[in-house]
């Protein structure tokens, strides 16, 4: 009998198909992307768990014993995937998080000779694989079979198993930079069509150079925050900590044509965004104002940064919901922030060529030496 060890329990990842896979790829299909050389990634904790609904038989038939419970249904959650947040290596995760990466105008780069940005939009009409809408056929070599695929296969080793989560679809994500730890976090959920246990090349998975040992880790003492309000000059702030979430609401049914499984999952409300900062000190009631008024529209910037490296996320109009100042010895001052979409013109000079195709409340730029666009990788 072989038993799981911590050590073993690597874990690997590849975006879906999208480019001409109008006809060959199909949520539950036999269509699955393989996993081998430079796949794997490093993690932290996942949490996977196997909805087994059964019904049971409670018709009266003249006696008191029930007999076996049958399936009703066979669903896969990713309650959780956590790791540390890395400057090169794992955009293909931003990109299954946020949605959407502009064919035409990211990456751009080279600058600095081998570095490049990249522009992580969240897509404002639907997750599930869908065509291009006609603003969004920017690619140069953009075909009308091509496809806006967000699912991704991942596996994890456990002893001799490997456990493959297919057709997994976000459901949510978060950011967590705090000076207690120390880095950057981020967690990942989603829905998956099933979970497969078999041999899917464990042996082969290799991580990129990039995402080898800690040298390129994002720390929270990397991270400058800076905000203004619209058309004014920016401010920089000193912050304890900084969480940036969204739930993404799926709506996976079963119907006759899905079975045992569930049909594709399709976004079926907005996304729900949580904000929130901690300022180290209290010194002035500037965000208490902000938050009392609740009028003033700010633009606000979170870009950690070391050497030619960045990751950052931009809020093209945020307001202040929430600011008091802690009753700690030296106090602290929490704020919760809300968002609303908006052209982000606040950031031109960040943005550079990139074109903003979605302009949602939020976004997600990272400057590394990854020259391939995550949406059309594959």
């Amino acid at each position: 009998m072989a038993i799981s060890k911590k050590i073993e329990s690597i874990a690997a990842a590849r975006l879906e198909t999208g480019k001409l896979s109008s006809a060959t790829w199909s949520f539950g299909g036999s269509c699955i992307i393989s996993l081998g050389a430079a796949t794997q990634f490093p993690y932290l904790e996942i949490d996977p768990k196997v909805e087994n609904e059964l019904i049971d038989d409670d018709s009266i038939d003249g006696v008191s014993h029930k007999d076996l419970p049958v399936q009703k249904s066979h669903k896969m959650n990713l309650n959780s995937l956590t790791g540390k947040v890395k400057y090169d290596g794992i955009d293909f995760l931003w990109y299954w998080m946020f949605g959407y990466e502009d064919g035409g105008s990211s990456p751009q780069g080279p600058v600095n000779t081998s570095y490049y940005t990249h522009l992580f939009e969240m897509d404002k009409y639907e997750r599930h694989f869908a065509p291009y809408r006609t603003a969004e056929q920017t690619a140069a070599d953009y075909n009308s079979t091509d496809r806006k695929n967000r699912f991704m296969t991942m596996a994890y080793k456990r002893a001799t198993n490997d456990y493959r989560l297919r057709h997994l679809l976000c459901s949510g994500w978060d950011f967590e930079s705090s000076a207690d730890s120390g880095d950057v976090k981020f967690t990942g959920k989603g829905t998956a069509y099933k979970e497969d246990r078999g041999n899917y090349g464990s042996s082969t998975w290799t991580l990129p150079s990039a995402l080898q040992g800690g040298s390129l880790n994002v720390l929270h003492r990397h991270l400058t925050v800076s905000y203004k309000e619209h058309g004014g000059d920016y401010a920089t702030l000193g912050v304890k900590s900084v969480k940036i979430g969204c739930e993404i609401p799926l709506d996976g049914q079963i119907d006759n044509a899905s079975g045992l499984y569930i049909a594709e999952p399709v976004q079926n409300a907005p996304y729900n965004y949580n904000i929130s900062m901690v300022l180290t000190r209290h010194t002035a009631d500037t965000w208490h104002a902000y938050r009392d008024a609740f009028s003033t529209d700010l633009a606000m910037k979170f870009v950690w940064a070391t050497g030619y490296y960045q990751f950052g996320l931009y809020l093209p109009c945020a307001r202040i919901k929430d600011a008091f100042a802690s009753m700690d010895d030296v106090s602290n001052i929490p704020i919760e922030i809300v968002t609303k979409y908006e052209t982000p013109d606040q950031f031109v000079t960040e943005l550079g060529s990139h074109d903003t195709i979605q302009n949602g409340n939020i976004f997600l730029m990272t400057k590394n030496q990854n020259d391939t666009n995550e949406m059309r990788r594959e």
